[in-house]
């Protein structure tokens, strides 16, 4: 069960889902190699499966940063960005799922040591500061697994 979640976490499986969450943007800068495009929020996010995952569908505007892999866009250009379902899944499970289990996990130990309940809180909330310092710090390795593709429209 633990190589299940490390590997899902991780991507060390090599099995892809063909599924793709996609958004339409624009082109709005241009910076070697590297698009800055902006995502329009459409209704259409209401019927997408990852909704409840996907920070793109709660915001009216959002500008990511797409390799071009050497094909040629205009400023302005209409675009379709798009992100493997799985490394949105990752990404959940990275950001929410296991910090939640993390504090759960330090709560249940905790109650073990202790019984005052603030110092238990604080200890549990105190054990994030690490793992989100550890993402900041692995934010390399992280932008390349979860790196979007962009199609002309």
């Amino acid at each position: 069960m633990l190589y299940n979640i490390y590997t899902f976490a991780f991507g060390t499986n090599k099995a892809q889902m063909a599924e793709e969450v996609k958004h339409d943007g624009i082109v709005k800068k241009i910076e070697g190699d590297t698009l800055f495009v902006s995502v329009i929020n459409k209704s259409a996010c209401v019927s997408c499966s990852v909704q409840e995952a996907c920070n793109v569908s709660e915001m009216a505007e959002k500008i990511i940063e797409v390799n071009r892999y050497g094909v040629d866009f205009d400023i302005g250009e209409k675009v379709v960005v798009a992100l493997k379902e799985d490394s949105g899944l990752r990404a959940l499970f990275l950001g929410y799922i296991l910090p939640f289990i993390l504090v759960m996990t330090s709560m249940i130990i905790g109650t073990s040591f202790s019984e005052d309940e603030l110092q238990i809180g604080l200890i549990s909330l105190l054990i994030l500061v690490p793992y989100y310092v550890s993402l900041y710090f692995l934010r390399g390795r992280l932008k390349k697994q979860f790196s979007f593709f962009v199609y002309k429209c």
